[in-house]
C-alpha cells in the first residue's frame, strides 16, 4: 500500500525481494518468508490468504526450526 517491503525467504535460493507500494507478491503454499520494512519510512501492506490460515508458525531467522505456532482468528 505504501513504503518499501522486504521479503525474506531463508529456504529460496533467491532469499531477498524487495516490494514497492503498489506491487504484490506470491508465496507458495507451506513456503517460509518474512515480511519487514525496508526503510525508516512508515509502510503498510495487506496479506491475504488462500485458503484462510488457521494457524500460523514461527521459525528461526535460518528457518529450520520451528519456534511456536499461535491459533489465527
Amino acid at each position: 500500500m505504501e513504503g518499501a517491503l522486504r521479503e525474506l525467504s531463508p529456504r529460496r535460493r533467491r532469499s531477498s525481494v524487495d516490494l514497492r507500494a503498489g506491487g504484490s507478491g506470491t508465496v507458495a503454499p507451506g513456503e517460509l518468508h518474512d515480511v519487514g520494512n525496508a526503510s525508516t519510512a512508515p509502510a503498510t501492506s495487506i496479506h491475504v490468504y488462500s485458503p484462510p490460515l488457521t494457524t500460523m508458525t514461527f521459525y528461526d531467522a535460518a528457518g529450520r526450526a520451528p519456534l511456536r505456532t499461535e491459533a489465527v482468528s
